[in-house]
């Protein structure tokens, strides 16, 4: 949805302009968690329900952005509150002996961000305005490591099907968070500033890989062709990512060159 629906009803604007809402509860349901969040913890969904003693208590203010995507599109996301949304639909369902409760009213705040960056400062603010250990998560790192590529390389790195030399977003986080930088649900590698500026640093070295035909002679001539004219090599090897640990591995060689 791109325009706030008739039946969210407005209820004060903050001096930030952002704006709370009253909204019928299964819409809440409806919108998307930020794809930045971290994963939903089951645990802390029973801890909510164990202390909530009235489904009421749950009503919110939830946090919604409503952001503007790279390719226009504009998208509703919840960027704060996905565990007290799943502990609420849970204890709906055991309200009246069984009986499920639809439409009841609850608060959202809602915020404009013309860009995933403004996403991202939204998501560290919330988060870091409150006493909890998810701070700065690794989940916020990764998709700041995105953005900053995204950066580096306009519009080599897209949402949904693509084709090489171009990477598809939703590959590249997966290979971000399945590689050795995010162990045990934490972020270890160099700042993302940093782990960028190595990846932009390999993405040139690779330019003389492809005029030599050294690596890529397997590839039709038209890829290597757009990577040339696009100056864009790291979608070439695939969905594997190999450069991600030769960046590390780079950056942790310029900080202790005689590996003390």
């Amino acid at each position: 949805m791109s325009v706030v629906p008739s039946t969210w009803i407005p209820l004060f604007k903050h001096f930030d302009n952002s704006i709370l809402y009253k909204i019928p509860s299964d819409e809440l349901n409806l919108i998307q968690t930020w794809s930045g969040n971290r994963y939903l913890d089951l645990d802390h969904v029973q801890a909510i329900k164990f202390l909530t003693r009235d489904v009421q208590e749950l009503d919110g203010p939830y946090t919604v952005a409503r952001i503007i995507k790279d390719s226009g599109e504009i998208s509703f996301e919840l960027i704060d509150g996905q565990h007290r949304r799943h502990a609420r639909r849970q204890n709906e369902r055991k309200e009246g002996g069984g009986v499920v409760i639809t439409n009841n009213p609850v608060i959202v705040r809602l915020y404009h961000c013309e860009s995933e960056s403004k996403a991202i400062e939204l998501f560290e603010k919330i988060n870091n305005s409150k006493p909890m250990k998810y701070q700065h998560s690794a989940e916020s790192k990764i998709y700041k490591c995105i953005e900053l590529l995204k950066l580096a390389f306009p519009q080599m790195i897209r949402s949904g099907k693509t084709f090489r030399p171009f990477i598809r977003e939703e590959e590249l986080r997966r290979g971000l968070k399945e590689s050795y930088i995010f162990r045990d649900g934490n972020y270890q590698g160099p700042t993302p500033d940093d782990l960028v500026r190595e990846i932009v640093l390999i993405n040139q070295s690779m330019h003389e890989k492809v005029t030599d035909n050294i690596s890529f002679s397997n590839l039709p001539i038209s890829i290597q062709q757009k990577a040339l004219e696009k100056k864009f090599y790291l979608g070439l090897e695939l969905y594997t990512f190999p450069w991600l640990k030769l960046a590390n591995q780079s950056y942790e060689f310029k900080l202790n060159p005689l590996g003390l």
